[in-house]
């Protein structure tokens, strides 16, 4: 009787987890720009979000003493 439980409540939390949660549609017009901002680069240069306007842009905020952190970089250079 236990293990039926078990396996209605595992059955029932996999419905739910695969059915989204939503209707499955985005609204675009909810969408906004995000802020502009200004870095340094690396070589001395100068990084502008705003620059950037119309094109993809990958932010991606690592820690300089995550080992893991320089395993998950490598495939995006």
């Amino acid at each position: 009787m236990k293990k039926t439980h078990a396996i209605l409540l595992s059955l029932a939390f996999f419905a739910a987890a695969c059915s989204g949660g939503g209707s499955g549609s985005y609204d675009k017009t909810k969408a906004s720009a995000a802020p502009d901002f200004s870095l340094s680069t690396v070589s001395s240069g100068k990084f502008s979000l705003a620059a950037q306007r119309g094109k993809v842009v990958l932010l991606e905020f690592m820690s300089y003493n995550c080992p893991a952190c320089y395993g998950a970089n490598e495939p995006l250079v």
